[in-house]
């Protein structure tokens, strides 16, 4: 029984209402064990066969049902064409009404690249403030450094010149 109902788990994916048909089916194939556990005989119950058929008409529109594969083919090809050339004026009225790079991506793909542009600039710009408060920081580091140094010599220098007196121990 699950094995037949997941062979038919494809069928009408992409239609309106193909999940609520998914689910039906699924449901389906838990009848044996809802039967089972509560005891009860599936004699009396409808073939597999019907219960589909049943579930595919209370969930999918006739127009789907009566549709040959290559009508459904073709029916997707046609929505496709569709949104791709209304993704394309979208992106054209995003990018000025002008035909250039962003063009030919859609509309949802202008927006990502816009939002990732955006986040792209807002992280420059924290990079090159952190690069000017890196600079500062070695400047004032640099200035405390020079002065230290300054000092120092100074201190040196003072020592250098100062007479050096000699201690004689006598033994």
């Amino acid at each position: 029984r699950r094995q037949i109902l997941k062979a038919l788990m494809g069928l009408f994916a992409g239609e309106p209402n193909g999940k609520k048909f998914r689910i039906a089916l699924e449901e389906m194939g838990g009848i044996p064990k809802k039967f089972e556990k509560l005891g009860l005989s599936m004699v009396n119950e409808p073939p597999l066969s019907e219960l589909i058929l049943n579930a595919a008409q209370l969930h999918l529109k006739d127009d789907i049902l009566y549709r040959s594969p290559r009508e459904s083919y073709d029916m997707g090809k046609e929505v496709e064409r569709m949104r791709y050339v209304k993704n394309q004026e979208a992106a054209a009225a995003c990018l000025g009404g002008t035909d250039n790079i962003g063009a030919s991506k859609s509309n949802d793909d202008v927006l990502v690249t816009q939002e990732r542009s955006q986040a792209v600039i807002e992280w420059q710009e924290l990079r090159n403030e952190e690069r000017k408060q890196k600079q500062t920081r070695n400047t004032i580091h640099s200035d405390e450094e020079t002065e230290k140094e300054d000092i120092e010599q100074e201190h040196t220098s003072t020592i250098d010149a100062a007479p050096s007196i000699s201690v004689i121990s006598s033994s």
